[in-house]
This record gives structure tokens, sequence and C-alpha cells, in this order.
């Protein structure tokens, strides 16, 4: 039982009188009945407690359950102990004289572990190397020559024992001999003889012991009576057990002063004069004794004196050693680095030489880091295929190029900002709150956060209301960057619906719609954006261009896709750190331990007399191999932990040292603001401390403790720490250059530390390996900065070597010649074609922007017009168009017809003026989103209200003339627009006619109304760009295709429909013209279209139904001879059908010298005047349909998605078929005409052959009857399958019937045991799954090394396929049992918690959904493998909640 207190544990009597039916309280772990609960619940608190002690053991610590187990597992031990062994054991415990019980047992097993006993099982070797069972018989003790020729260093351990074990020879009988009637007996020595493993141990022996033993009245150890008469200790001897003397047990140190249990000391001389019988002492005996005494005294003094002497000495060392040692921590404890005296000068590295000023370099590196850092999110290789170099980022701050490496960069950061908020709506309705406008509110230079959030969201309606498309995806390149960044910078920070803001406060670190950093910069700096609404991008400052860049930065780690990718990063690092951390412990762990084998080695070499080199070179060759693993791995790890690490420290003077990747280089910039105050005068060094190691420290330190009179003790008690700086003031220096030291100088105007009008090195780099090095030498570990500095520096030495081998030097310094750098450790940037060879779209590069910007609108608007009336789109409705031109194209704006056609007011429209409209012929329903900015555009940059900006933010009157007039053109041209060539959002060509009167379609008025406020030609290029992807292209002359020949040459031949634009070649059309006819030309389908409007308006009266066609029919007689001449005599009449050529553009080029033909035929068809009947309309429809046009629907008439008709030119879009489709059918699709007609030309092709054969008698030497069968059978057979291959291709519902028909039939066929068919079909679509990957192909061995041996019969569906078409199965059963297998090995092999097996359940219920919708039986296997998928499901049903990133 456990003890509990160190008192045996007893349990709680069972309570009196319960009753069957009492509710009462069991303990499992005691078995103990309680009625209280409280009881109960301290019972199993206490057991649970860990205050238990095992009572055979001592262990202590434990819980009730522990101390069982223990008790458990010592009865087993105490059990196993060899029987052999008991005697031996008890009877040497008898013979020993220990008050402790440790040091009994000790003394026990030292004995027996290297001795054997009589009657002992052993292992001996009799004569080769093998060890055999065998059994003590006798000990033979060594004689008196032997015991003398022994060692005298015997065994450490038998030491105390004679004679020694190693003498000792045994008697053993070999129990496992080859005969069972012969035992072999031998005499073997110690070397030769060993007890099985573990079989006796010092624990075993100790628990063994532990029960049999007992204390004593005066305190030792000894066993009970009862077992010294149980098991005749008292009567046995020694020579039973063994052989030899008795071994001479150590006495415990408290017995050897004891006499009869009682301690004795030390008699003094008066005691042994006066000791015998009491007998008095004679007088030389006094004198004696007097004599004695006094030099006793004496003795006493002089050892006292010593005493005390030497303790003087000790405590005065002692002192000595403190006040050193507290001099040493104080000198090595870490300090401010400028109150430190043993500087050394550090290495100067060399300036960065830019185009870009100082003060923005360090934004322009940022800038360089970021894109190298996430530039798989920015897709930064698209944009610069070589790299952002910092050459690029200067072109782009320092020169004004419209088409250069500035509008990329903006281009790229908006692209991925819109990509993110691409993934972003789909997690969320991105729905913008209507509830913000504001119109009639008045505006004031100084808005609040809430205004700006509001007029942000104002600002994101203006896309889709002025151009119809969101901002997202509106054309966006060089010309039209600056507006649409004006654009994403107003609408930054619009509020959007709660469903989006909670789901962006959860997955965005707790963002909101203020906390945009586009809102800031509306808020902070204004004036960017208000020069954007008048410049473009590339003529900002410096300044403001990185402002807006940051800013995009910034609004990219706002996105949760970011965050994420950021956040991925620094779990890695931390895991990176603690493994490397561990990983350390181990390697100093795996060192000890090969220390601690080599000692091992070499004293059992030295003890058995044998060299240890190869057990030594051994040891070390494979601890070197494991020291190159694990820095292998080190440095792995190193490597993820600074892979993203760009700031490394701080120096004394509070330098910063950036390691940048992108350039790459390492940086040292020298800007600091917070650097603190100067000191009164400059800190003196003292120069004999430089360089010094921790002896030469130490006595430094010894040496000025011995010029010092520093009173410790006194300190001690004053609680006052020592200063250095009182105790060496003898050898400081003062620093007569402070500046190379990079110290403190105590003035104020020149200290490079602390001066801000000092000219400092603001970026510098360093270039080479030795640099490196002699940084790390200077960095002085006694400073705080520097000692974290020089760590930091150590771990990445590797990294900056490698860093600085490839920093382009002679491009950021070029005072650095290639002689000063290895240029073969540096790789060669490739230099293939120059990308921004062209940045001023061919214009000067001396042109200013707005000037290029100008010329390059006036261009594109002439070109637009151009193409407009020689494609016949359209022309502009002005006076005269080549006036027009020319003075557009001279840029005579004053001159230019600035008529725009008059438009219909919609009363619903009308809104009231704006008195602060930017422009006066502005209309008042457009309001730019940048008039909520705090002032208006024309703001006078003097105002202390507005910002000084180097641009400025008022036009010229010449720069508005200019827009103005560039406006008015475009609008001109997009009303010169056809409406029928102008599709959506400016149009509503291919829209339905209810569409077309919808007001939110109606997008081109307010295209003009925005137009005509235009202020930035960024914004014209907007307009126009949106413009031209309205207007349809393929409706061009220019592009114009003969509809009969198919071929665009021959322009000049080409004809062109008045109301479809459609071309016809004038030799094409039937009959041909010679010349283009004078007024309107409609084409035939145009035609008809007019006709038939024509009668809707007119109505005519019915006219009278077309006459039948008389149907003649032979008399059929039944003689062969008759039959033959009738059909001689009465040949059939043919009919023709032709359809149009709809061969490619490519195609029809390429046979330019073929003669062009309209018409091909198809197929000629005999037609009994019996069986076909059609009318006059029949004939028309199919007329119709072999001139149906390819670009608009034959039913309604409408352009859009269009699906032709494989046999007929018929076009329909997917509603106007009929059936109507719900997408794209795969394979051949008929029109319902094509398969009505091609269905009865079936049928009469049946009867035709059925006819023949009747006509005909016997084929084949067969009978008439049988061959009209044969016949009629065939064709009838063909028509079915002809059939059933048309109505698959016509919609899902069709293909639906007919595979549940198939299924029907098949299900039908008792006599087909492997439906092949639906088989096949079945592992197709199982093979598609996304969950099907883990059972595409057998599993590799060396993928899942176990796999084989669990898994006895391996499957997959992979093997499954290839049986089914090598023709393996016979049955269907037979690939559903194989079905079965590989799901039960995946259920076998994985837990329900692995992926695998997940995919393995989804997957079984996809194959049992399959498989019933083809109708194909399952096995009683699967139902099994359902009732399992049950019962985990049931079991644990795991939530598929979105993760939640909260703040």
């Amino acid at each position: 039982m456990p003890l509990l207190k160190k008192k045996p544990f007893k349990k709680v009597p069972l309570p009196r009188g319960l009753r069957k039916n009492e509710e009462v309280f069991h303990c499992v772990m005691t078995n103990e009945i309680f009625r209280d609960y409280e009881d109960y619940c301290q019972r199993v608190i206490l057991c649970n407690s860990m205050i238990w002690t095992c009572s055979l053991t001592g262990k202590s610590g434990l819980t009730y359950s522990e101390a069982i187990e223990s008790e458990q597992n010592a009865q087993q031990i105490i059990k196993d102990f060899p029987t052999e062994l008991r005697l031996p054991v008890l009877f040497l415990a008898s013979k020993t004289q220990r008050t402790s019980f440790m040091d009994m047992a000790d003394d026990i097993f030292m004995y027996m572990k290297d001795r054997y006993f009589i009657g002992e099982n052993v292992e001996a070797s009799f004569t080769g190397n093998k060890w055999r069972e065998s059994h003590v018989l006798q000990v033979i003790a060594p004689t008196e020559e032997q015991i003398k020729n022994a060692p005298k260093n015997g065994q450490s351990t038998d030491r105390h024992f004679f004679p020694l074990a190693s003498l000792y020879r045994y008697e053993v009988e070999q129990l496992d001999a080859e005969e069972e009637d012969v035992s072999e007996v031998m005499i073997v020595d110690y070397d030769h003889i060993k007890r099985k493993k573990s079989s006796f141990t010092r624990d075993k022996s100790k628990l063994f012991l532990k029960q049999f033993v007992e204390l004593s009245e005066n305190g030792v150890i000894t066993l009970k009576e009862s077992v010294l008469e149980s098991y005749g200790i008292n009567k046995m001897k020694f020579e039973q057990i063994f052989d030899g003397p008795l071994p001479n047990f150590d006495t415990s140190k408290r017995l050897k002063n004891t006499i009869n249990g009682k301690k004795v000391k030390q008699e003094t001389l008066a005691q042994f004069l006066v000791k015998n019988n009491g007998i008095l002492p004679s007088e030389n005996a006094v004198n004696l004794l007097d004599k004695m005494k006094k030099r006793q005294e004496e003795f006493q003094q002089i050892k006292q004196k010593m005493a005390d002497e030497k303790l003087a000495e000790k405590q005065k060392r002692k002192e000595e050693n403190l006040k050193i040692s507290m001099l040493l921590k104080e000198w090595y404890k870490p300090k401010e680095d400028l109150e430190l005296e043993d500087h050394q000068t550090l290495p100067v590295p060399a300036s960065l030489v830019s185009k870009v000023p100082e003060e923005y370099m360090g934004d322009v590196l940022a800038v360089l880091e970021f894109v190298h850092s996430f530039s798989k999110l920015l897709c930064s290789k698209d944009f610069f295929p070589d790299g952002l170099t910092l050459e690029l980022m200067e072109r782009a701050l320092m020169q004004n190029e419209v088409a250069g490496p500035l509008t990329d960069i903006i281009h790229m950061f908006l692209t991925a900002l819109f990509s993110v908020q691409n993934e972003e709506a789909t997690q969320y309705t991105t729905e913008v709150d209507n509830n913000a406008d504001i119109k009639g509110k008045d505006v004031n230079d100084n808005i609040t956060l809430t205004e700006a959030t509001h007029f942000a969201t104002v600002a994101s309606h203006w896309s889709i209301s002025h151009q119809g498309l969101p901002l997202n995806k509106l054309p966006m390149y060089s010309l039209t960057i600056t507006e649409i960044l004006r654009l994403h910078l107003l609408s930054s920070g619009a509020r959007i619906n709660e469903t989006g803001a909670k789901w962006r406060y959860q997955h965005r670190g707790g963002y909101t719609s203020e906390d945009d950093p586009g809102l800031y910069l509306r808020l902070q700096h204004p004036h960017i954006l208000k020069a954007l609404a008048l410049h473009n991008i590339t003529e900002l400052p410096v300044e403001d261009k990185l402002i807006v860049i940051h800013c995009l930065m910034n609004q990219l780690l706002t996105y949760a896709d970011v965050r994420d990718v950021v956040e991925d990063r620094l779990d890695k690092n931390r895991q990176a750190k603690l493994d490397l951390k561990l990983l350390q412990v181990a390697e100093r762990r795996r060192e000890q331990e090969v220390v601690a084998a080599k000692l091992k080695i070499k004293k059992e070499a030295k003890e058995n007399n044998k060299d240890a080199t190869a057990d030594l070179d051994r040891l070390e060759r494979e601890a070197e191999r494991k020291k190159g693993q694990n820095e292998k791995k080190v440095e792995d790890l190193m490597k993820l932990v600074t892979e993203h690490q760009t700031y490394l420290g701080q120096d004394r003077a509070f330098r910063k040292y950036y390691k940048l990747e992108s350039i790459p280089a390492f940086f040292v910039n020298s800007e600091e603001d917070n650097a603190g105050f100067c000191f009164e005068e400059c800190v003196k060094q003292n120069t004999n401390l430089v360089g010094v190691d921790r002896t030469q420290t130490l006595v430094h330190i010894r040496k000025i403790y011995e010029k010092s009179n520093i009173n410790l003790n006194e300190k001690e008690n004053n609680q006052e720490s020592i200063d250095l700086n009182e105790v060496i003031k003898e050898d400081l220096v003062t620093v007569n250059e402070p500046d190379k030291l990079l110290v403190c100088s105590g003035n104020p105007e020149t200290c490079i530390v602390h001066s801000n009008t000092v000219e400092k090195q603001k970026w510098a780099f360093f270039y080479n390996r030795e640099q490196i090095g002699s940084l790390l030498g200077s960095l002085n570990m006694r400073g705080v900065r520097e000692s974290d500095l020089k760590q930091t520096l150590t771990n990445e030495q590797d990294n900056l070597n490698s860093l600085v081998n490839a920093t382009p030097a002679t491009q950021l310094n070029p005072c650095i010649t290639e002689t000063d750098v290895d240029q073969k450790l540096r790789p060669k940037r490739q230099t293939g074609k120059p990308k921004y060879d062209d940045t001023n779209l061919g214009y000067p590069i001396e042109m200013n922007t707005a000037s290029v910007l100008q010329f390059a609108l006036v261009d594109n608007i002439l070109e637009l017009e151009e193409k407009l009336y020689a494609g016949s789109l359209g022309t502009i409705k002005v006076k005269d168009r080549d006036a027009w031109r020319e003075d557009l194209s001279n840029r005579r704006f004053e001159n230019l017809d600035k008529t725009l056609a008059p438009k219909k007011e919609n009363p619903k429209d009308k809104a009231k003026k704006d008195s602060k409209s930017s422009r006066p012929n502005t209309p008042d329903i457009h309001k730019d989103p940048g008039r909520y900015l705090g002032s208006t555009l024309d703001a006078d940059p003097e105002d202390a209200d507005v910002e000084p900006v180097s641009l400025p933010l008022t036009q010229t009157e010449d720069h508005k003339l200019a827009i103005e007039s560039l406006a008015i053109a475009l609008i001109q041209v997009g009303q010169g627009v056809e409406n029928r060539y102008l599709k959506k959002p400016l149009g509503h060509a291919g829209m339905r006619n209810d569409a077309k009167r919808t007001e939110e379609h109606d997008v081109l008025d307010r295209w003009e109304q925005s137009l005509l406020g235009v202020t930035s030609y960024s914004q014209i290029f907007l307009h126009y760009s949106t413009l031209d992807n309205c207007i349809m292209w393929s409706r061009s002359a220019l592009l114009a295709r003969c509809q009969i020949c198919r071929r665009r040459t021959d322009s000049e031949n080409m004809l062109l429909c008045d109301n479809c634009n459609k071309g016809h070649h004038l030799y094409c059309l039937k009959p041909k013209l010679k010349s283009v006819p004078v007024g309107d030309w409609f084409c035939k389908e145009c035609q008809k279209q007019k006709d038939k409007e024509a009668k809707l308006k007119n109505p005519e009266p019915k006219p009278e139904p077309p006459k039948k066609r008389r149907i003649f029919k032979e008399e059929v007689s039944d003689e062969e001879g008759s039959e033959q001449s009738s059909v001689k005599s009465e040949p059939h009449k043919k009919r023709r059908i032709f359809k149009l050529e709809t061969s490619d553009d490519e195609s029809s080029e390429q046979s330019d010298d073929t003669k062009p033909e309209s018409v091909q035929p198809v197929q000629d068809i005999v037609v009994n005047g019996h069986d076909e009947e059609m009318t006059e309309m029949e004939d028309d429809d199919l007329n119709k349909d072999e001139s149906q046009n390819a670009e608009v629907c034959t039913k309604c008439g409408t352009e859009g998605t269009l699906l032709c008709c494989d046999t007929c030119p018929g076009i329909y879009h997917l509603e106007c078929a009929d059936p109507p489709l719900r997408r794209v059918p795969r394979g051949q699709w008929l029109c319902h005409k094509c398969k009505v007609k091609k269905s009865k030309e079936i049928l009469d092709e049946t009867y035709v052959y059925s006819t023949v054969a009747q006509r005909s008698g016997m084929m084949h030497n067969q009978r008439r009857c049988a061959a009209r069968a044969r016949h009629k059978i065939h064709g009838f057979a063909k028509s079915l399958q002809r059939i059933s291959e048309s109505e698959d291709s016509d919609s899902n519902e069709e293909s639906t019937s007919s595979r549940r028909s198939n299924r029907r039939e098949v299900e039908s066929r008792d006599d087909l045991p492997l439906h092949n068919a639906p088989l096949q079909e079945l592992l197709a679509d199982v093979l598609k799954q996304d969950n099907a990957w883990p059972f595409l192909r057998p599993v590799q061995k060396n993928e899942v090394p176990d796999y084989y041996d669990i898994i006895t019969k391996p499957m997959d569906f992979g093997t499954i396929k290839y049986k089914l078409n090598m023709g393996k199965y016979t049955c269907d059963a037979d690939l559903m049992i194989d079905a079965a297998l590989v799901f039960q090995n995946c259920n076998t092999y994985n837990n329900s918690s692995d992926e695998v097996y997940r995919c393995g359940a989804e997957l079984l219920k996809y194959f049992l959904n399959r498989c019933q919708e083809l109708g194909l039986k399952l096995t009683e296997e699967f139902e099994e493998l359902t009732r399992e998928i049950n019962n985990t499901d049931d079991e644990s049903n795991p939530s598929n909640a979105k993760r939640m990133r909260t703040e």
C-alpha cells in the first residue's frame, strides 16, 4: 500500500446501512464508496496530488496511481530476483556493520558483482568464443603464491576486499551440452565466466534486500530475526556459498567511536596518569604534568596566532579577488557607447553617389527592397524583366518621361492593388455605401476624417457612373495611369456595407475604412491630388512621387493576402530560431559526449593494456562527420533566420546598418533624429586598452586596483557602485580628432554625432570582405549598440561576404575603379534590348511633358476620326471636316469648330447648377470627385492654407484652351459614331430593346458631361480609351469581308450594306453589278428584314395557299422484268442542296488564286414523289437558312454570344435556340430546322433503299422479301443512330435523357456481364475529381516506406483503368471489388484526421452517386465502407470555419 505522509494509507471502510437503491460515489482509483460528495471530491483530489510515496522503492512525489504502479513493478522485480543469489545476499548482509541502508547495499553489491557463488547459473566460455549456459559447482580460492604475484594496483571497486576477485577460479558444469547423458565439467578463470545481462544489478539487490532488514537499537541495519530463522543464516557457513576468507566490510564512522553502544572521547594526559586503580601520582609526575600543561598552552597560543594570520591573509585575498571581480564585471558591463574610453577607428565606407538627393535616398532604397521582397505578389518580372534597379529608380524620379519607369512602377502597384481587391471581393459582397452623397454640403478647407471618408465614398461611384466600368476595369497604360491613380487615391477609404466591414476588421487586423493610407494622403498632402488633376505624374517633384509610391506600398500591406505572407515569414523565422537554439544545445551535448567517450576509451585501453588509437580515430571521424552535418544545418537555419532581415543595428555614432538584397549592398546610414544631446566635454581615451584580450584586461584591472585607494567596505556599506572613470584618470589621453573615432567632441556645433549642421556622409556602403572583417574587429563589445551589432554581423558574416561580392561598386560610386574590386566575383548583368528606348512616344526628349501629351492626344483623335470615316462607322457633325482636321492638326484651337450635337434633356437628370463649377461650360450634373479636397483647383499657391509645392496649382489660358478644345473634339468624334456601332458601356449595340430603355445603361451622356469638365490630358486619354473600346471595329469597312467568298481582298469592288455594314464584292453578287448603285443598298438579309417591317406596317390581304404539286406514282408489278423496265423508263428527279462556305480568314487568303465560289453541293438525294412533299413555304425557309448572316442572331436580329449551326449559315443566341441552351454544346450542333430536315432525309433514304431492294429482287442470291427486310432494318438502324447523335449534342437535358435511356437499355440487357461504356465513363469522371490525387497511381515505397508492411493487396484507379482497357475484367463485380479495395486500403492505413482519409471519403461518396446514376450494381464491400464512413462522420464532424484574424 502506498505511503501517505510516511505512513501506510488506510482505506475508508464501507458505509454502514447501505440500501440497494441508494446513490453513492465510487472512487475508482482506491475502490472506495462515499456517501458525501465532498468527501468523494477530497479523495479524488488527494489521489491526483503528487504527495504519495512508494512503500517498496521509497520514490516520492507520485500520485496514487503512480505509487500503485511503482509498487507493482517493484514486486515484479523482487519476484524475478535470481533464487540462487538470495542466500548469499542475506548471508553477506548479516556480516555488515552499517548505519545506512545505502552503504550496506553498496558493500554487498560491490563484493558480489565480480564474484560468482556456488549453485549460480552463469555463462562460461570453454574452448572458443561461444558463451554457453553453465552451473557453478565449486569456487577455487587463490593460493598464497598467486596472491603474492598478483598486481598490487587492483581494481578500484575491489580494493577493500581480499583476495581480488580476478584471482578466483570456478568449476562449472555446462548445462546445454550436445549429449544429454554426458555433462562437461571444466575449471574456468575469472575472464571466462559472466552473468546474464541485467540479471543482478544494484537496484535489484537494493530492492530485494530492503524488505528483509530493520534498524536495531544501536542504530545498525540488521536482518530481521524472522529472516535469520527462516533462511537459517546463523547456522550457515561461508564455505557453503563461496571459498576463501570472509569479506572485511567497512564499519560506519558512528560505530568506530562507540564502546558498548556509547561514544568515547580521547583521554587527556591527566586522566592517563591517574588512571591506574586510583593511585596518586608522585612529585616528579606532578612537575611533569605542570610542564606539559604549560607547553600545551604555549602551543595553543602559537597555533591560534598562525590560524589568525592565515585567516587574515585568506580574508585579504578574498577581498582583493572580490574587488577585482567587481571591477572586471563593471568593466565588461554594457554601457553607453560614447562613454567608453577604448574605442577603435571604424573603417570608412565608400560614399553612395546617386542622382537622387541624399535626403530621399532612404525612401528610394525602401521601395527597391519592398519590390524585391514582394516580387511574386507584385509580378515585377512582367514590368521589369531584369528587376527594378537603382538606375531605373533614379530615372523614374529625376526624368520626366511619359512612358518611362515611373509609370511602370505606378502601374505595377495599382495592378497588384486591384488584384488583391478582386481576391478580397470573392470573400464578401463589395458594395459601396450609397448613403454618402454630399451634394449640397459646403466643403471647408480643413476637413475631418469622417468627412474624408464620405468624400471618398462619393468618389468611388464616379468611375461606374461616368465611364460605365469599375476603376479596376478601366484601360490602364502610361497615358491614363495618372488619372487612374488620382481616382484610386480619391476613392481610398470609401465606406462599404456592414458585412464587408466586419470581414475586413477580422481578417485585416482590425482594419477599418478610416485606416486607409490613401485617406491620410488626402488629408496630409492634398496638394498632390490637386497637382494630379492638372499635371502628369511624371511632372511631380521627387518628394511627391515618393509619397505616392509609399502610399501604395502601405495600402498593399493592409490587405489580408500580404499580411498572410508577412505572418508566414515571421512564423518561419521564429521556428528557425527555435530549431537553431535546439541544434546548438544538441551540438554542445554531443561534444561533451565525445569527450566522455574519449576518456572512456583511454581508460579501458589503459586497464586492458591495449592500443586505443584505432578507436579514437574512428570516434574522431564520426564526430567530424556529425559536426559537418550540424554545421550545414546551422548554416541553413541561419539563412532562414536572416532571410528577410534588413536592419542589422547601430554603431556608437547612431549610424544604421542595412543589408539590402535588391541592389545588393551593405549600406550605412548616418541620418538619426534622436541622437540625444552633446556631452559637456569629450570622453578621453586609453590607448593601452585598444584591442586587448581578456588576460591583458585582467592585468590592467589589477594595476588599477594597486593604484587605487578605494575602501571596498565603505563602498559596500554605503551601497555605492565602483566608478572606473575615477580610478583610471591617470591613463586617459585627450582625443585630438574625435571625428575619426566617431565620438562626441563636446561642442554642439562641430560634433559629428549630435550636430545637425555638420556635413555628414548620409549614405555609404562596403564593397569588399576586408572592410567587413575590419568592421567586426573595430566594434566595441562593451557598448550597448555595438555589442548587438557585432553579434548580428558575426552571425551573418558569410551572407555579408557573398553580398559584398555581388555589390556593383562602380555603379554606386564612379570613383571606385575596377582595380579596387574583384570583378571575377561580381556577376555581370545581362544587357538585353533596352525597354525604355522610346519613352517620349517618339518625340524629342527635351520636349516638356505637356507638349508631348498634347501632340500624342491630337494624333490619337485624328487617327480615331480617320478610322471611323474610312470604316464607314460614322462621321463628325461639323460644317467642314477637312478644316476641322487641319485646325486640330496644326493646334489652332481658337479656330476649331466646337459645335456639339444637341441633346434632348431628360427631366429625370435635371440637377441644380453648381456656382463653384471649375469651368463655366461644365454641365451642372458633373462634379469632379477632386472637388472635395478643401479648396478649388484654381487655388493660389501662395495661400497660407495650401502647402508650398514646386508645381503650380493653376493653369494658363493657353493650357485651358487646349484641354477644352481637345475634350470637345473627342466629344464630337464620339457623337459622330453611329449608335449601331457603339457597344456598351457607352452604347447599346448588341443589347436587347428592353435593356436599351433602362437608364443604368445610358452612360454616354454622363461620359460627355465628364469630358467637358476635364482639367488634364490624362483625363482626356482615359475618356478616349473608353470610347475606343466601345466602338465595334469589327464592323469597319477597313476590315470588311465579302459575305459570299469570305475574302478581304479587292476593297475597291467591295459594296457595303447600308444597314449591317457587311461587304459584298460586286462580281460575287447574283446578278453581278458593274458599278455601285445609287442611293441606299441593302444586302439580301437586310432587304428581307425591311420588307417584313414594311408588311407589318402596311398589312396586305392574305394570299391564297399555293397549289400542291401533283404526285405521280407507277404501279409496281410482281414480275422482275417489268419492275426493272419501269425504273429505267421513269428516272427519279434529284434535288440539290447547297450551303455557304464558312472558311477562315487564313485559309481564304492562302487560296487567293482560286476562283471564289459562292456555293458548293453538299448531298444529292433521290426523292420519290410519293414520299417527299415540300411546299413553297418550306422552300422559302430553306433559302432563308442558306443566306443566314454569320454575325446577327437569325431569330432576334441582335448581336452577342452566337452559336452557329454546323450545316446551315444560321446563328442563334443560346436563349434563342429551340430548345434554349444553358451553355455552348460540345461537338456538332444543328438548329431545329436542320434537325427536322435531316431526319426527313434519312427516312427518305431508308425508303429509297427499301424500294430499290423491292425492285431489284434478290441480292447476293437472297429472296426479294429477305433483301427488302435487310435493307429496311439497316436503314432504320442507321437513321436512329444519326438522330441520337444529333440530339445528344443539342442540350444537357437531351443528353441526360439519352444517358437515362442508355442506362435503361443497359440494365435490361442481362446477356452483358461487363458494361464497358458505363464503366469507362465512371472511371473517367472519378479520375477528374480533385480528391482523386492520392489514388491515381500505385503508392511508391520510397515515399511511404511502411505502406506495404500494412497493406498486402494494394490497388489504385490507374491500375483499374489499365485492367479494364486490357480486357482483364469479365464482369462488373470484378471491377467493383478492386474499387472497393482502394477505399478499404485508404481506411486501413490512414487515420480519420488525415487529409488522404478525407479525400477517400469524399471520393467514395462521389463514386457511389455516380454508380447510381449510371445504373451500375455495387457489391457488399461498398455497404461496409459506407457504414464505416458514416460512423466516422458521426464521431468527429470538423467544421469548415474560416480562419479569423483578430487585432
